[in-house]
């Protein structure tokens, strides 16, 4: 809803006085200079350069965003990062779309121009006036279900691994790591998962990157981060949850937990857990074995769906 953003600020000028505020229209026509980079350097009475492109982010197109909220569902955080320029700069005939049907699109636009007008008025907005036109004079875009079909899921896809084979890897692993959840077992994941084996793409495979972010760690690079905290805080869990003395290892805590998935029938969470056991203990001959085993089982999973 609308009204709720505003609701939001306008609790916030109230709580911190108006002065403490520079509230300004987000508008095409109400931008400084047309572009928001132009617009903020006039607030700092700055000139801005002369080549300040007016499109900062890019849009997506519908089956890019789809195909990244499919990503959301077993991806962490990083990596859909990592895969968010890829996809933004994703050409389709789709570019231009909305989620909205006309009837919500139009109750929308009412009830934005009607909050706005209030809160235009009660405070001082910056070329509020302009804002008010640009949204009351707004009309749809083409309304587009939103239901991705398995044909625009393949070509999102293809592009992802025709332009950076790497995080399509990374994605892989992610997706084999959830290989107990639907999406690995839907169309969408296995047609995914169907170019690379697990242990093509597993951590054994990708030594070479992890060497080479050490190294950059050491000269004072940013490089991604990991699960590694995630993964204390789990175990920190499990082992609170179960009254588990500190003398019981958090690796060996960790193979226990996935050989009872193992036996539970769950070769997907197993594998999960005793990779992150691997983690902990990299030369552990009964994990490597576990791992093994189970990266067979889950690729004749893959050839059985």
């Amino acid at each position: 809803m609308p009204r709720f953003y505003l609701a939001k600020l306008d609790s916030l000028v109230e709580q911190y006085s108006a002065d403490r505020f520079m509230l300004r229209s987000y508008s095409s026509s109400g931008f400084e200079g047309g572009s928001i980079i132009t617009d903020f350097y006039s607030v700092l009475s700055i000139e801005a350069p002369s080549n300040v492109v007016k499109q900062i982010n890019l849009s997506y197109s519908f089956e890019a965003l789809e195909f990244k909220r499919w990503l959301n569902v077993f991806c962490s955080p990083t990596l859909a990062l990592q895969a968010d320029k890829l996809l933004q700069a994703f050409n389709s005939s789709l570019q231009k779309f909305t989620l909205l049907d006309q009837a919500v699109f139009e109750r929308y636009k009412f009830q934005a121009c009607e909050y706005l007008t209030l809160f235009c008025k009660k405070h001082n907005v910056n070329q509020g006036d302009r804002l008010l036109r640009d949204v009351g004079g707004s009309i749809s875009k083409p309304y587009i279900e939103q239901k991705l079909s398995f044909e625009q899921f393949k070509v999102v896809a293809d592009y992802v691994h025709e332009n950076d084979i790497k995080l399509y890897k990374m994605i892989c692993h992610s997706l084999y790591l959830m290989s107990y959840h639907a999406c690995f077992k839907s169309e969408f994941g296995q047609y995914f998962v169907s170019r690379y084996t697990l242990s093509e793409v597993s951590n054994t495979t990708m030594f070479k990157q992890r060497l080479i972010n050490f190294v950059k760690s050491l000269l004072g690079h940013s490089v991604a981060n990991d699960d590694s905290e995630h993964l204390t805080a789990d175990v920190d869990r499990l082992r609170e949850k179960l009254n588990i003395s500190d003398e019981f290892s958090d690796a060996d805590l960790l193979r226990e937990v996935a050989i009872i998935a193992e036996k539970n029938r769950d070769i997907g969470l197993a594998y999960h857990l005793m990779n992150r056991a691997q983690q902990l203990r990299p030369n552990g001959s009964l994990i490597r074995a576990k791992m093994k085993y189970y990266e067979s089982k889950i690729g004749n999973q893959k050839r059985e769906d």
